[in-house]
């Protein structure tokens, strides 16, 4: 994709407005951290 803007709207739009409404309800302990961990395994960063 030639636009480096678009191509991270696309890829992190979703996943960040769905942590907002994780991190905006009451859940779990660390639940918001599980969660952007996870996030960011599914775009390939390295968490190890």
């Amino acid at each position: 994709m030639p636009d480096i803007d678009i191509a991270t709207s696309c890829t992190f739009g979703a996943p960040l407005s769905a942590l907002h409404q994780v991190s905006a309800t009451t859940v779990q302990p660390h639940l918001d951290e599980d969660f952007a961990l996870t996030m960011l395994c599914m775009v390939g960063v390295p968490l190890k």
